[in-house]
């Protein structure tokens, strides 16, 4: 009875702890809401970089990013809202692609995808070469 209740205990903290870790399209899901909120901090936060970023190269990345993301976005009504259609875990569970639909205030319609990478036991966009 011992053994059974000790296996049971250990199957449910495992179930717990995989359904509170995150997967690539719940962290998607966040960084697209930041880009539709404007908080391109928050976005940058979830590049995934070799190295720490400096403060500096943070602020250049987060300034830049404003900058063309707010005008190519007026262009188009605004980003409205980015929907995560779907993931692809890769072999290996350490990479994965997220599918995505950005809506823009002129209810055009842009699908996508972004590379996703586990790194630190968190989700990060994976940009070419990182």
């Amino acid at each position: 009875m011992k053994k059974v209740f000790g296996g049971l205990l250990m199957l449910a903290i495992i179930l717990f702890i995989v359904a509170c870790s995150s997967s690539p399209k719940t962290a998607m899901d966040k960084y697209g809401k930041d880009l539709v909120k404007g908080d391109y901090a928050a976005f940058v936060d979830g590049i995934a970089t070799k190295k720490p970023m400096t403060p500096e190269s943070k602020e250049q990345l987060v300034a830049m990013l404003q900058d063309k993301g707010t005008t190519d976005h007026e262009k188009k009504g605004g980003l409205k809202e980015v929907k995560i259609l779907r993931e692809e875990i890769q072999p290996g569970d350490t990479t994965a692609i997220v599918y995505l639909q950005m809506v823009y205030g002129n209810g055009t319609t842009e699908d996508g995808d972004q590379d996703m990478i586990l790194r630190d036991g968190k989700w990060k966009m994976k940009l070419d070469g990182k």
